[in-house]
């Protein structure tokens, strides 16, 4: 099987930005204990979203801040359905207490 001539220049190209992004702290990743770099399938997500913001002419400093914010509204939005649930749950029980108290019950 042969390998396209561009290959090689392609993914020397990819290692660079990688190692670039690294350098700039816009991804951590994992390392062996010979020192290789194990980039995880996030941190794959993570350089091509990078790589789109910089075709968007975002500097490596909003970069940064646009990374950290979506993190931030992702964890925001799981807090979000989290209580939401936890609301849900809470409402249920204030309204079958209601019934029982109606009732003459007791909880």
């Amino acid at each position: 099987m042969r390998t396209p001539s561009c290959f090689p220049s392609a993914v020397c190209r990819i290692g660079q930005a990688l190692r670039f992004y690294e350098q700039h702290g816009l991804i951590n990743p994992a390392r062996t204990s010979g020192g290789t770099r194990r980039y995880s399938d996030d941190d794959l997500l993570r350089s091509r979203r990078i790589a789109e913001l910089i075709a968007d002419g975002v500097n490596l400093t909003g970069i940064a801040r646009v990374l950290d914010l979506e993190h931030l509204n992702m964890e925001l939005a799981s807090d979000n359905a989290r209580l939401v649930e936890a609301n849900s749950r809470l409402e249920s029980d204030n309204a079958r207490l209601r019934t029982d108290e109606t009732r003459g019950g007791s909880a």
